[in-house]
């Protein structure tokens, strides 16, 4: 930072002030923190959230995964069982504001809680490659701000793969609260920005205050009043600074009164032979 504001009061002459160069980095100072923790704060939320949404529908879908397993739901028979896993795939569907879609082996859609596809045939690589390979999946499109997981339906006793289910659930509360969250983050930074060019401006000012006081001494020195001594009482430097002004003050005092005196005894000198010779 230091380096950042050296290399710039060589272009700009305002910057060689060590006021303004105090205020610079204090305000800096002040308001990069506040910065970079928001910003973490809103990014650390927002993937924890996302994470424990997906950890959350992955334990729905390992409930409903074992409904439809028990119920026998891909046999196509109805019964009391089906109709109570239907309703349970229905109730949590709604509860998180999403969709579930139930495939078969025959990659057929036997169950779209939507009601737009069922019956059709769905071609996705994603749920072929999960088929073949049994394993989970999940994407989240922060743009359109929702989750989709693509999760094997597998009998635990015979391993046997017997269908895909699909759940796509939106996020939109989770980025409502995030903007919510970085609105106050955006008024919490303006607050620290204004505290920060007032305690910069003050700061600044107060400790660049001594080296005006030296500098009014010193001209008031020059001026001809040597035998008064320049006393700043501040920092530990300054206080070293007046004690070394005052001791060249002490000597040029006696530089002072050594030439005062040498042209008093020329003085002197000149004017006995001139008294002598009026006398005369």
């Amino acid at each position: 930072m230091l380096h950042i504001v050296s290399g710039l009061k060589g272009r700009f002459k305002i910057l060689r002030s060590l006021r303004v160069q105090l205020f610079i980095v204090l305000f800096l100072v002040a308001l990069i923190p506040v910065l970079f923790v928001s910003k973490l704060m809103l990014e650390t939320y927002q993937s924890d959230s996302i994470e424990n949404r997906v950890s959350e529908l992955q334990e729905k879908g390992a409930i409903i995964s074992n409904l439809l397993v028990s119920s026998n739901y891909f046999s196509g028979v109805s019964t009391m069982d089906t109709t109570d896993t239907e309703e349970e795939i229905e109730q949590i569907a709604e509860a998180y504001r999403g969709r579930i879609v139930l495939v078969n082996k025959d990659l057929k859609i036997v169950k779209d809680t939507y009601g737009l596809e069922d019956g059709k045939t769905i071609i996705s690589e994603q749920v072929i490659n999960c088929y073949n390979v049994g394993k989970s999946s999940k994407y989240v499109d922060q743009e359109n701000e929702y989750i989709e997981l693509i999760m094997p339906i597998v009998n635990a006793s015979t391993k046997e793969q017997i269908g895909i289910m699909i759940m796509s659930f939106s996020t939109q509360s989770i980025y409502a609260v995030y903007d919510s969250m970085e609105q106050a983050g955006n008024v919490i930074c303006m607050v620290v920005c204004v505290l920060a060019i007032v305690f910069a401006f003050i700061y600044a000012r107060k400790a660049t205050r001594p080296f005006a006081q030296i500098s009014n001494l010193i001209d008031h020195a020059t001026d001809g009043f040597l035998n008064e001594n320049v006393s700043v009482k501040s920092y530990t430097e300054m206080e070293g600074i007046s004690e070394s002004v005052n001791r060249l003050l002490t000597r040029l005092q006696k530089l002072e009164d050594s030439r005062q005196e040498f042209v008093s005894n020329v003085s002197h000198e000149l004017k006995t032979p001139i008294t002598s010779i009026k006398v005369l």
